[in-house]
């Protein structure tokens, strides 16, 4: 689950920059400019492990379909340095993470989006898969090494 939705304006150099650096650490971005696809994507792409929001795009009908939809899926408001300051904090539900982008670096941004997304996926997945995924991360997995040694040819069958 490596998918991030972005909802934002197409000419914002700020979202243009973070996305770069998402994509650069192995993230596929999902840019969205209207309003109507959020939903459409979110329903129809179970990789979407996370859904960045521009303020435009952070309204209270967008928060519902999409707590409705996937009410686990973490949900990230992005102020970026020309946005004005007149957010509504009632819009944004418990789950929603707040970051202003004149406050912190591209950096911080990226890695704290990197751990939600590791806190998402360990929210959501069972127990037993998880310590599969750690098992074949770790290399640890040991039939990989058997079917390459079974696979080189022997001495008699060249």
């Amino acid at each position: 689950m490596k998918t991030i939705l972005v909802a934002s304006s197409e000419n914002n150099s700020f979202i243009d920059k973070l996305s770069a650096m998402l994509a650069e650490q192995g993230f596929i971005i999902e840019r969205v400019a209207c309003k109507g696809r959020i939903i459409s994507l979110i329903k129809n792409n179970a990789r979407i492990a996370l859904a960045l929001f521009e303020k435009e795009f952070f309204t209270k009908e967008v928060i519902d379909e999409v707590v409705s939809v996937n009410e686990r899926l973490p949900l990230v408001l992005l102020k970026t340095e020309d946005q004005e300051n007149n957010l509504n904090f009632n819009q944004i539900c418990e789950h929603a993470v707040f970051i202003d982008g004149a406050l912190y670096s591209n950096e911080d941004i990226v890695n704290r989006i990197k751990r939600t997304i590791a806190d998402y996926t360990n929210a959501i997945l069972p127990p037993l898969t998880k310590a599969l995924f750690n098992y074949v991360k770790e290399s640890k997995y040991p039939f990989v090494h058997q079917v390459i040694w079974a696979e080189q040819p022997t001495i008699g069958h060249l």
